[in-house]
């Protein structure tokens, strides 16, 4: 295909709008990042809510606890009494005392599970309380962050607007000088995607590969006026 060089550039600028004009909205990086902030915005209120719940576990095991350390309390009360009521009955009197030391063993152990569980309780109170102080800062940058994809969005779709000026502007002149060209280019980009790019260094950017040094050789002593296509992808290629 014969082209002039500055022809070439219109239908590598044309491939480059209408590559751009393909791009998702969806793949903003103000939606990415309004997206993870919500992910953590979840995931904090996940963790506030399982905080919540394991500390109304906790203080259920601790009523348990302080209601057996009443029943506990109220046997040692009943062996003491015992031990005032019989103080001439050794045997009766060395089974009072050996429940007693059982019961105070008992006491002790409670009293020691419960204040792991006290602990437990203030530090599942303190990450809730961190993770509602985190989560209130997220709703702040969760709030910017959605007004940043709305100016992105709108400048999105005013750019849209211009660079679709620019193509239908660009079809145009190419429909009218070279009718051929475009309806290749249109064929090469409806196959593979992309209809024309740059030949940077030893690589086409149509399909990213290294050609190998013969084939650059090749195009790049090929006249100015030709336009050449990759070996490997079939797009047209535009020395830069």
């Amino acid at each position: 295909m014969k082209m002039t060089a500055s022809e070439q550039h219109l239908l590598l600028e044309l491939a480059d709008l209408e590559l751009a004009a393909r791009i998702d909205p969806a793949e903003l990086p103000e939606r990415a990042a309004l997206e993870n902030l919500r992910a953590q915005s979840t995931e904090l209120r996940d963790g506030a809510a399982a905080s919540s719940m394991s500390v109304q576990d906790i203080q259920r095991r601790i009523h348990t606890i302080d209601e057996d350390l009443k029943k506990l309390s109220k046997r040692q009360q009943a062996d003491a009494d015992e031990l005032a009521r019989y103080p001439e009955d050794p045997g009766l009197r060395r089974e009072l005392h050996r429940d007693l030391e059982q019961t105070q063993r008992r006491i002790d152990n409670k009293l020691a599970e419960k204040d792991e569980l006290l602990k437990r309780c203030d530090a599942q109170r303190l990450n809730a309380q961190h993770n509602g102080a985190h989560h209130s800062e997220l709703d702040d940058k969760i709030a910017a962050a959605t007004r940043a994809l709305e100016v992105a969005q709108r400048a999105q779709e005013e750019h849209a607007e211009q660079r679709l000026q620019q193509i239908n502007a660009l079809r145009s002149t190419l429909s009218n000088t070279h009718p051929d060209v475009l309806a290749a280019y249109d064929q090469q980009r409806e196959d593979a995607g992309i209809g024309a790019a740059r030949l940077q260094g030893r690589s086409c950017h149509g399909c990213n590969l290294i050609l190998p040094p013969a084939t650059i050789s090749a195009l790049r002593h090929a006249p100015a006026d030709e336009l050449p296509t990759c070996p490997e992808c079939g797009t047209y290629l535009v020395r830069t």
